[in-house]
């Protein structure tokens, strides 16, 4: 409170304390009010790419299948060669040792890798030369599905959704509830379809926590 009076007597003063005691009480009772319209406008914001979002997934998720269906009944190729350290043949569906072939016939090509003159050696890794044909032959039929079904256009918008979705949805947790039917889902948010609670972190839920106390208080 400011005294602008030079006149103002201890009377007026001691008269003024009972209205500066009720109007510093003003902000403690405020304080439980909040702006509703940042609320709403995150609310808002949520909801439209939330709908987005569920108006796009049964489409992708249903091409996502068929071309999975797809990929998955390209037959794999089984090489077989000469026996080496109990080794008698690989196959394209054993993504590791494919991984490994075309590593090792890149290091071969490039000469960064030597073979010796070991008996069944080089017979050995002409059969993953073999597979690394076959692989890389297989992947080509893969990508040319992939790319009929337009697979990585719609993967790549399923992801940008998703992260949409999950930012708003942050966005909104930390943004203070005006109500306790927003302090609800707030709540809600903070368990799984089947009931289980998910670890957040202290900073996703450190604003509802302090709904809770503001809105809540001693109840």
């Amino acid at each position: 409170m400011t005294i602008t009076t030079p006149t103002t007597t201890r009377r007026a003063m001691l008269a003024a304390i009972p209205a500066t005691a009720a109007f510093a009480a003003i902000p403690t009772a405020s304080a439980r009010v909040v702006d509703r319209s940042q609320w709403e406008a995150a609310k808002a914001v949520l909801d439209n790419i939330a709908a987005a979002d569920a108006a796009f997934t049964p489409g992708w998720w249903d091409t996502w299948q068929k071309c999975k269906a797809e990929c998955d009944a390209i037959p794999h190729t089984t090489v077989p060669g000469a026996d080496y350290c109990g080794k008698r043949s690989y196959t394209t569906a054993d993504s590791m040792e494919v991984r490994i072939a075309q590593r090792e016939i890149a290091d071969l090509d490039a000469g960064h890798m030597r073979l010796d003159d070991l008996p069944g050696l080089r017979e050995h890794y002409e059969m993953k030369r073999r597979l690394v044909t076959a692989a890389e032959d297989r992947e080509q039929k893969v990508q040319c599905i992939r790319g009929r079904y337009d697979i990585d256009r719609l993967d790549a918008r399923a992801e940008e959704l998703g992260e949409q979705v999950a930012d708003a949805r942050e966005h909104l947790m930390k943004t203070p509830a005006p109500d306790n039917r927003a302090l609800r889902w707030k709540l809600e948010q903070l368990r799984e379809e089947d009931g289980d609670v998910i670890p957040w972190t202290a900073d996703y839920v450190e604003q509802c926590f302090a709904d809770i106390a503001r809105l809540l208080g001693d109840a």
